[in-house]
């Protein structure tokens, strides 16, 4: 049975799926989307080819700017929700499936296997994949260090700037798991949850699973409301001029080479990265005011709505 944490992973992943678009990311929510790069794993749920594998993928985004002479930017976006911060094995496999997919690049087939002639075929768009990690609990020195060093984007959302969102994704995966549990619920339907949060806060049009698998057919007209009230209520602060943080947005800042990525603001967007970011970030928090963990390494330039 699922538990609270990972429904408030889930929560969370939504919630920043919304933020991501604001930002100038097209969420990525079907094969069709990309057949070529794009597959499903398993259980049915979206996944990237990978050199090696394919890799299950909850929230994807393509930047819609992309630089001259450069890949267009897919990103990678995973939440945690946990008591404890997170650690290195969390980043480390993070760094492996982004590394992966990267590599995955494939040829036209040899139309003489004797040579290295492709014929006119053109080989299949290549991206470049990130990976960001939202946590509201933080990393781990290790987790940080091995983050750094690989590029893999880390965002602390443990601060005050962003306890708005840690109480309503708190509230509502609360209410879910009560439900849940009154209903003796096996096997929580996962994909109906994002199926209905997505058209909720107008990500992705997506229908809902006809069959949402669950052993409880009344399940979703008790839980409908609280997921429909909780896309309602952040939608509402987002769309109430206040950005993500309230009156004095303060929101995750991003360093791409040095310099300011493609700048997007006014309104309830996430300054999320364009590119393979070169810092930690403690959300909430500006640079000059970092103490704790909480700073921006190895670049003079910081992007935000400061």
């Amino acid at each position: 049975m699922l538990t609270k944490a990972p429904l408030q992973g889930y929560l969370l992943e939504e919630a920043l799926a919304r933020l991501l678009r604001n930002s100038g990311y097209r969420l990525l929510s079907h094969t069709g989307d990309d057949r070529a790069e794009l597959t499903t794993s398993q259980d049915g749920s979206l996944a990237v080819r990978g050199r090696g594998a394919r890799h299950q993928v909850d929230v994807l985004g393509q930047f819609a700017f992309t630089p001259a002479f450069s890949l267009p930017v897919r990103m990678f976006l995973e939440a945690k929700s946990y008591n404890e911060r997170c650690g290195l094995s969390i980043v480390r496999n993070a760094h492996g499936v982004v590394r992966d997919i990267n590599q995955n690049f494939a040829l036209p087939e040899l139309r003489n296997p004797a040579s290295s002639d492709h014929g006119t075929a053109r080989p299949r768009r290549r991206y470049h994949y990130v990976y960001v990690l939202f946590s509201t609990s933080g990393f781990t020195k290790d987790a940080q260090r091995f983050a750094l060093a690989h590029q893999i984007s880390l965002v602390d959302l443990s601060g005050e700037s962003f306890k708005w969102l840690r109480d309503r994704i708190g509230t509502a995966a609360d209410l879910l798991y009560t439900i849940s549990t009154q209903n003796g619920i096996t096997k929580f339907p996962v994909s109906w949850l994002r199926a209905v949060l997505r058209n909720e806060l107008k990500t992705a049009e997506i229908s809902e699973p006809s069959d949402i698998s669950t052993n409880a057919p009344q399940f979703t007209a008790v839980a409908l409301p609280v997921v429909e009230g909780f896309a309602h209520k952040l939608t509402e602060k987002l769309n109430g001029g206040q950005g993500v943080a309230g009156s004095n947005p303060v929101v995750p800042t991003s360093v791409y080479a040095g310099r300011r990525p493609f700048p997007l603001r006014g309104g309830s967007g996430l300054d999320v990265f364009s590119g393979p970011c070169e810092c930690i970030v403690r959300a909430g928090f500006r640079p000059s005011r970092a103490r704790q963990g909480a700073r921006c390494l190895n670049s003079p330039s910081v992007a935000g709505p400061w």
